[in-house]
């Protein structure tokens, strides 16, 4: 057992189940907290050197826990708090699975839950950018200078004032030598146009 990063998990996910804000995300938590205490006491025996089981009901209990944090990312909405403590369970669980549970669910419910986590951290991240994109793309409409508008305007009339040949501005046309027209149109074999 790495002894220093499970007492650095320890230490954090017992904080934050100590504060307000997990009072607010979860109400009492009953089940998450049952949880916890049931991993933590196992896995202390251990890193004290001592050996430890874990029964029916301490496998029941965390399963338990686990479905309620599954539940949590699934459906609420993630707030920082909640985010962190995800993966501090997350990992919690990782630990109690590898040296006392041996249960393949554990592994796959503590993936579960931090690849819902990341997916809506990655999505939150998506929408922030295309926020930011929007009200760029909206700032650089609304300073669109009106010259361009007036520009295409007098690009526009002075393409006509050539078609028809008139002199343009203060300078004599020199568009009647040059004058355009419309290709005419081949025809094809069927002898139309």
């Amino acid at each position: 057992m790495n002894r220093d990063m499970y007492l650095k998990v320890r230490n954090s996910i017992v904080r934050a189940m100590n504060s307000q804000e997990f009072t607010r995300e979860f109400g009492k938590g009953d089940a998450i907290k049952a949880s916890v205490d049931t991993m933590i006491k196992s896995l202390d025996i251990m890193a004290k050197g001592g050996r430890t089981g874990v029964g029916q009901n301490m496998r029941e209990t965390v399963y338990k826990g686990t479905m309620v944090m599954l539940e949590f990312v699934t459906y609420h909405k993630l707030s920082n708090f909640l985010t962190s403590f995800a993966f501090m369970y997350a990992d919690l669980l990782t630990i109690f699975n590898k040296e006392l549970a041996y249960n393949m669910d554990f592994d796959i419910m503590a993936d579960a839950i931090r690849s819902i986590v990341r997916s809506h951290l990655t999505l939150m991240e998506a929408i922030d950018v295309m926020k930011n994109l929007l009200d760029r793309a909206e700032r650089y409409l609304r300073l669109e200078p009106p010259a361009y508008g007036i520009s295409r305007h007098f690009v526009e009339k002075i393409w006509k004032e050539l078609e028809e040949g008139e002199e343009v501005g203060d300078y004599p046309n020199k568009a009647v030598e040059f004058t355009v027209r419309k290709k005419p149109m081949k025809k094809n074999k069927c002898g139309k146009r």
